[in-house]
């Protein structure tokens, strides 16, 4: 019997927590996994448009579906890696500190400069509450500021929209 081949995308980082809590569950007799993690323990990840690409291209071909476990930076990474290799992907949000795991855009950095790309959209989120529960208070509340400003931001687009004829 076949087993599927899954890319596991995180960011080092978090890597005792992925190695703990999620790497367990994904191993079974019917998956094959493969790491990639990203970054360094000691930096700040950046989803940036060279990491995803060389990320992308370290993505080994038997790979059938990406799993991104981790929050905003992961999920935006993850977003572009499946995007440039025309994969399945799930996020395995570890932290509710934003509302991005299921939009259609990543924010990416290119040159410099932060831009809001048009990403494929992912197959599941899956959300483990004791996992959430165990990520920073700050992640929380900084999810809990994104969930408060997104209906007033969507009327600053739609204002925009209106007055300016700019994208909505």
């Amino acid at each position: 019997q076949n087993s599927t081949c899954v890319g596991l995308v995180y960011d080092k980082k978090i890597e005792e927590i992925i190695e703990a809590s999620i790497m367990p569950s994904l191993r079974s007799k019917n998956i094959k996994l493969l790491a990639y993690p990203l970054g360094a323990k000691d930096h700040l990840l950046e989803p940036n448009d060279s990491i995803g690409e060389a990320a992308a291209r370290s993505i080994d071909a038997s790979v059938e579906i990406l799993v991104g476990a981790g929050s905003g930076v992961i999920c935006d990474l993850t977003k572009l890696i499946a995007d440039s290799i025309n994969r399945p992907f799930i996020i395995l949000g570890t932290a509710a500190s934003m509302n991005a795991y299921t939009s259609i855009s990543g924010i990416i950095t290119i040159n410099k400069f932060k831009i809001s790309k048009l990403l494929k959209i992912c197959d599941s989120v899956i959300m483990d509450t004791t996992i959430l529960a165990e990520a920073p208070v700050e992640m929380s509340r900084a999810g809990m500021g994104d969930l408060a400003a997104r209906a007033i931001c969507n009327a600053d687009f739609r204002l925009s929209h209106l007055l300016k004829t700019t994208w909505f």
